[in-house]
């Protein structure tokens, strides 16, 4: 009898990502000889849940769910009247989830993306019944051009968001609230490869209350804007060494004509924000793809994958999980996000020999193509659930 898999598409964010990454996995399921039930809230109200409760699955999978705290009129969680283990694939730092995550559901696991991300949950969260490390794979363009055909030098695909804002919301937090967390980014600021958990959990030592450590996930949630904080900054901080260094660099997303730094400059290109399956095209026409990664330093994101497998050059900051999956200067790029003033200096040495670039690029292609597509990560998903 063939395994069975629900999958739902319930809460759009990212430039709709989860969407694509919920059909990805039920085409590859389907195609391994599962049967796949797919709930699209685009497509189906929200009172056809109930038409799932009293199935029974092999696997249930949502991103960034939401369902988790859903209850039912006959005040039970909505997800435990659904027979089968349920898989919340976290795409980002477990504390922006903690509500979700410690809901006590009766068969609740994890899937994240970043090994540290995972000794996190198993540590802080024992209501978690499994949780896996498995990045997100990457997608291949459509269709694919020469490399002799790109005309783009560098692209960064990614929402701008100017570190200044995150700033004046935590002003309205209140002054506790304001200090402690103007404390940890200064904290963060002076060691940006330090795992972001490591500096919360040092300072709520410090402050020499218990509570600050049996309550530390909640504690972790409430300092989300720190994380909010680097990410935005070093992104700002990338991009601004690129542009006013006068490379060429092209961007598409959210937010990029407001970044006051990059006003007058001819060497910078904004693109209006494309649908998530559209930034593959953009990918393929472009010989390097930036990657300035959302605080992983034991993981990888699918831009990664997916500039590989658009035969593209990756050009990432650094995480240990490149230490057993790739070789630096040999299918990925690397820069230190510790001296980003070196990052121009990094493109135009990459850029100024064209035939090492290229072929990078390639072994980047054929390793993804080897490990790291959507069939990939979904048979090795397979064989957890």
């Amino acid at each position: 009898m063939a395994k069975k898999i629900l999958i739902f598409k319930v809460k759009k964010f990212c430039y709709d990502s989860p969407f694509y990454f919920a059909d990805q996995m039920a085409y590859y399921f389907a195609k391994m000889g599962w049967e796949v039930d797919v709930f699209d809230s685009d497509r189906q109200k929200m009172q056809s849940l109930d038409d799932y409760s009293g199935r029974s699955y092999d696997a249930i999978v949502d991103f960034n769910s939401i369902l988790p705290g859903l209850d039912t009129t006959e005040n039970e969680f909505y997800l435990d009247t659904i027979d089968g283990p349920f898989y919340n694939y976290i795409l980002d730092h477990p504390l922006y989830h903690h509500d979700m995550i410690k809901v006590n559901l009766k068969n609740h696991n994890i899937i994240c993306v970043d090994e540290n991300h995972k000794k996190y949950i198993e540590r802080w969260y024992p209501n978690i019944k499994k949780c896996i490390t498995m990045p997100v794979a990457g997608s291949a363009p459509s269709s694919p051009i020469l490399w002799e055909e790109k005309t783009t030098d560098l692209l960064f695909t990614g929402t701008y968001t100017d570190p200044s804002y995150i700033l004046d919301m935590v002003h309205d937090l209140g002054k506790e609230l304001e200090d402690d967390i103007t404390e940890l980014i200064k904290r963060q600021k002076e060691d940006l490869d330090k795992p972001l958990e490591d500096i919360f959990e040092e300072f709520a030592k410090e402050i020499s209350s218990p509570a600050s450590i049996i309550r530390f996930p909640l504690r972790m949630h409430a300092y989300f804007p720190v994380d909010t904080y680097i990410t935005a900054l070093v992104r700002e901080l990338a991009v601004k060494e690129l542009a006013q260094s006068g490379q060429k660099i092209t961007l598409a997303g959210h937010g990029w004509e407001k970044a006051a730094f990059l006003k007058g400059l001819d060497n910078v290109t904004i693109l209006p924000p494309v649908k998530f399956s559209e930034q593959f095209d953009l990918m393929k026409d472009s010989k390097i793809v930036l990657n300035v990664m959302p605080h992983f330093k034991a993981g990888c994101h699918d831009r990664i994958f997916s500039t590989m497998l658009s035969n593209s050059v990756s050009l990432s900051d650094e995480s240990k999980y490149f230490d057993d999956n790739f070789t630096r200067g040999k299918d990925i790029a690397t820069y230190s996000i510790k001296n980003l003033r070196e990052l121009p200096n990094k493109v135009s040495s990459l850029l100024s020999d064209g035939k090492n670039l290229k072929a990078m690029a390639e072994n980047g292609r054929k390793l993804c193509e080897s490990a790291h597509t959507w069939e990939h990560h979904c048979r090795l998903l397979s064989e957890y659930f």
